[in-house]
């Protein structure tokens, strides 16, 4: 039987994921807390991962944001995030908003946002109720 802190690593949309836990656990659904990865392995498997330029969904003040990882040190990640319209609705904003998160706050890796309209995009909706879902909101 499988330990539930075991880790497993699988690739879906051309990179590497990683999660701890059962391999019953939703992997298709590509909601996979890489924190888990990060935080016990340390930052050397950054550079296999690949992290820099690939979407991925942060927390700010308890919600979710997607953005794009601009780098990487030891114990945070810089993340030009979207802004929020709406219940999965974003927008790049005119200025760019480039925070840097705690690790603990970087929650998933995600295929890039879809085009909703002229402006807004959207996480794929299934995998957007699985962010929620995780996060319980």
């Amino acid at each position: 039987m499988e330990g539930p802190d075991q880790l497993y690593r699988v690739q879906l949309h051309g990179l590497l994921w990683a999660y701890t836990g059962h391999k019953s656990q939703s992997v298709g659904l590509c909601m996979i807390r890489l924190k888990s990865f990060f935080l016990s392995t340390g930052p050397e498997h950054f550079d296999e991962v690949a992290l820099n330029g690939k979407f991925c969904v942060v927390l700010y003040d308890g919600k979710p944001y997607p953005g794009i990882v601009q780098d990487i040190d030891d114990t945070e990640i810089e993340v030009n995030v979207m802004h929020n319209i709406g219940p999965n609705r974003f927008f790049w904003p005119r200025m760019q908003d480039v925070p840097w998160y705690s690790l603990d706050k970087f929650v998933t890796l995600i295929p890039p946002p879809t085009k909703v309209g002229t402006r807004h995009h959207q996480i794929q909706p299934q995998l957007w109720e699985s962010i929620k879902e995780l996060l319980d909101i």
